[in-house]
């Protein structure tokens, strides 16, 4: 392929991904700005109030930490969260290591690996959880993904 089509392409898509985004109406709606808030009500970048103790788009946002999460020690993981729960974020994406779950078999089911602990800490901490299962076990891949556990 060119030089040129590939730039022409990636303009393209780059102007899809735009609108898209774009009509998805990521704009948070005007809050009334305020000289101070509470101590327990955030501000946001405008200057605004956060009614209720979060902007809107902080209610809709959240973060995906990644896999490290999962194995992080106790401290490492809960600060994490912590961080995650500060900036008034509710919602957390999270991988569910499907080969940790259950490696040891298709009858094998071990949640307590690393899945039970960060859906408890992070449910204590208000957070809503978006799980994907990722990682396949050996016996679930396909002959043609026998050597990694990321295969499509």
């Amino acid at each position: 392929m060119s030089v040129r089509l590939h730039r022409v392409r990636a303009a393209a898509i780059g102007a899809v991904l735009i609108t898209a985004v774009s009509a998805c109406g990521f704009v948070r709606p005007p809050i009334s700005p305020a000289a101070s808030a509470p101590p327990d009500r955030p501000i946001s970048s405008d200057g605004a109030v956060a009614p209720g103790g979060a902007t809107d788009a902080a209610r809709r946002a959240g973060f995906n930490p990644g896999s490290g999460i999962l194995w992080m020690d106790d401290a490492d993981r809960q600060r994490e969260l912590d961080a995650i729960v500060a900036t008034g974020a509710r919602w957390i994406a999270l991988d569910f290591d499907w080969n940790s779950i259950q490696g040891d078999g298709p009858t094998s089911f071990r949640w307590d690996r690393s899945t039970d602990t960060i859906v408890r800490e992070a449910r204590a901490r208000g957070l809503e959880i978006v799980a994907t299962l990722a990682y396949s076990p050996p016996w679930a891949r396909r002959a043609a993904c026998a050597g990694t556990s990321h295969c499509l």
